[in-house]
């Protein structure tokens, strides 16, 4: 599964009404085979010093798990895709 960051990606924090706690989100592109165009995709992050450089990216295999119910969870975990 392949994720674009792109050059100048926006950042956003924001705080959170339910826990008063700070959150962010980084601006992505998600390339599906099967679509002829990426999806805009936003990744929570710890904070923008956190946030991921431009680049291509794949998710990590520990970016999937199950939740309490059994049910998949994802939490994207990306790693630099490999240069062909």
């Amino acid at each position: 599964m392949h994720i674009e960051i792109m050059q100048g990606s926006p950042i956003r924090t924001n705080q959170s009404k339910r826990t008063g706690k700070d959150f962010s989100k980084q601006q992505a592109w998600f390339h599906l085979d099967h679509e002829p165009y990426p999806r805009e995709v936003q990744l929570f992050i710890n904070g923008p010093a956190e946030a991921y450089p431009p680049g291509d990216y794949d998710l990590a295999p520990e970016s999937f798990s199950t939740d309490q119910y059994d049910g998949i969870e994802v939490r994207p975990v990306l790693v630099a895709r490999k240069k062909a």
